[in-house]
C-alpha cells in the first residue's frame, strides 16, 4: 500500500512538472525569451499552483478510489479501474467542447 501512495505522489509531481513545462512554453511563445522570463515564469507559476494542484487531484481521484474499492471488493480489478479512469479522462477533457456546443445552441454568449 505504501508503494501505491509513493506512486501517486510521483505521478502528481509528474503532472506538476508537465504543467510547469506548458506554462514555460506558453510564456516563451507569447513573450519571447527576454531578460525577465524567469521572473515572469515564477510569478505565473505561483499564481497558478493552486489550480495545478486541484487539477492533479481531479486526475487522481478516480484511480485512487478504484484502488481503495479494489481492496474492499476483490471483484474490482486494476483493468476495470483503468477503464473507468480512461472514461473519466475522456469525459473530463471533453468539457471544453461540450461548453462550446452549449454556447452555440443556447446563444448565451457570442464567443465561447
Amino acid at each position: 500500500m505504501l508503494r501505491t501512495i509513493f506512486y501517486y505522489l510521483k505521478l502528481g509531481l509528474m503532472w506538476l512538472g508537465l504543467f510547469a513545462l506548458t506554462k514555460a512554453y506558453f510564456l516563451f511563445v507569447n513573450l519571447g525569451m527576454e531578460t525577465q522570463f524567469l521572473s515572469n515564469f515564477i510569478q505565473v507559476w505561483r499564481a497558478g499552483i493552486l489550480l495545478d494542484l486541484s487539477m492533479v487531484g481531479y486526475l487522481s481521484v478516480v484511480p485512487i478510489l478504484g484502488i481503495l474499492l479494489g481492496k474492499i471488493m476483490p471483484r474490482i480489478t486494476p483493468k476495470s479501474t483503468l477503464n473507468l479512469w480512461l472514461v473519466y479522462l475522456a469525459v473530463f477533457s471533453s468539457g471544453y467542447g461540450f461548453r462550446r456546443l452549449l454556447f452555440l445552441l443556447l446563444g448565451t454568449k457570442n464567443k465561447p
